[in-house]
């Protein structure tokens, strides 16, 4: 009876989320854009492809990936934006007999910008807007599947003005099925589904995605691994888009492995359109690791002249 009703509210929650994704208004239409901004170098460098992650930093991409922690992981990133934006973001995940918890910090700032009066006159003073979000999760298997969950505060400010709002995820895992000897791991998850922000009088919707992926290993055997990624989401403010990533890794002694990556993500509408390539390279040693990303904005959903952007996340294991 429970798995029943477990069934029929997961169908009941998708066919709304279709249904939202379906009568999208486009691009612009909804607020807290930085919730798109991928984490993990690792991540990134793949394509930000995460449906199938594994570790701490699927806080952010799909939670049902924190079942997979053996251990308590911490993840921390750096990303420096264009015009002098920053971008932090940090996870921690906790595994226990009841389930793994995890919590995670997003926050987005700026420079200071010069404030004007409604008649455009200086008023030498300046404001510094800014963005955050906090996350706390909660994976565990159910019936033999991993799921998770997250709840999510979601606060702006622009000046004076202040904006929140409440929203979550809900994700599951498979990595049942064999290919060629080797396991192919599924992800899905349901991404900003909650409440609308409101700045003074008005509301908009949070940047809902439905995403879903899978990665598999072609090579798992010392010293060398090859794993592949591919992402596809379905945002309610945009086209559908593809992400696709891969990862060569070579162990080059006991504990040090070394690894290249690169990816890329573009609309399925057009794939000749490639709107952001990504590259990048880690380097762990035992359970130390620090990953780079670089992603060369360009395209035609790219930032054009606004510049790069790289980002640096360091990982441990204790």
């Amino acid at each position: 009876m429970k798995k029943k009703i477990g069934i029929t509210l997961l169908t009941l929650l998708l066919s709304y989320s279709l249904t939202l994704c379906l009568y999208a208004k486009g691009a612009g239409t909804t607020t807290a854009a930085f919730l798109k901004i991928g984490v993990g170098g690792r991540n990134i460098a793949m394509g930000e492809t995460g449906a199938a992650s594994t570790d701490v930093n699927s806080v952010y991409w799909n939670p049902a990936g924190l079942n997979s922690l053996k251990s308590k992981e911490v993840s921390l990133m750096h990303a420096v934006w264009f015009q002098e934006i920053n971008f932090e973001h940090a996870a921690f995940g906790y595994p226990t007999k009841y389930g793994t918890f995890g919590i995670g910090l997003n926050y987005l700032s700026m420079s200071a910008i010069d404030m004007y009066d409604v008649n455009d006159t200086a008023l030498n003073d300046t404001y510094k807007p800014y963005d955050m979000a906090g996350t706390i999760s909660y994976a565990r298997e159910v019936y033999d599947v991993p799921v998770g969950v997250n709840v999510k505060y979601i606060y702006s400010k622009i000046e004076k003005e202040e904006a929140w709002a409440v929203a979550g995820d809900i994700g599951c895992a498979y990595d049942g099925i064999e290919v060629m000897g080797q396991k192919l791991r599924l992800g899905f998850v349901l991404q900003n589904l909650g409440t609308k922000m409101k700045f003074v009088s008005v509301g908009n919707d949070l940047p809902f995605n439905i995403k879903f992926g899978c990665s598999y290993s072609f090579i798992n055997k010392a010293p060398n691994y090859l794993l592949t990624a591919v992402d596809f989401n379905l945002p309610v403010d945009n086209k559908a888009r593809v992400n696709v990533g891969a990862e060569y890794t070579r162990k080059v002694s006991k504990d040090i492995y070394i690894s290249g990556r690169a990816g890329y993500k573009t609309n399925i509408e057009g794939l000749a359109e490639i709107s952001g390539l990504t590259a990048g390279a880690g380097f762990r040693f035992a359970d130390y690791g620090v990953d780079y990303a670089w992603v060369p904005f360009r395209g035609t959903d790219g930032f054009g002249d606004l510049g790069d952007t790289h980002r640096v996340s360091l990982g441990v294991k204790f």
